[in-house]
């Protein structure tokens, strides 16, 4: 079961025009299309911070020669 909350946002009025004059909006209504907007924008943000985190990672434990050395020993490449 979906448990909905209802909230309060404060727009600025010619924003909120542009945004009721989108057809999706019109056809879907506000609340979905900010739903998925919201969905869409905090999956961007889990993304980048994932990528943040990997950099982070392999900036403070940088790859080693050997490591690189051993991954290109057992590479394989396909045979054209």
């Amino acid at each position: 079961m979906i448990c909905m909350k209802a909230i309060q946002v404060t727009f600025d009025e010619e924003l909120l025009e542009q945004l009721d004059e989108r057809p999706e909006v019109q056809e879907l209504g506000r609340s979905r299309v900010l739903r998925e907007m919201t969905a869409a924008y905090l999956a961007e943000k889990r993304s980048e911070d994932i990528a943040r985190q990997y950099r982070e990672g392999y900036t403070k434990y940088p790859q080693t020669d050997e490591e690189i050395e051993d991954w290109a020993s057992i590479q394989s490449w396909p045979d054209d």
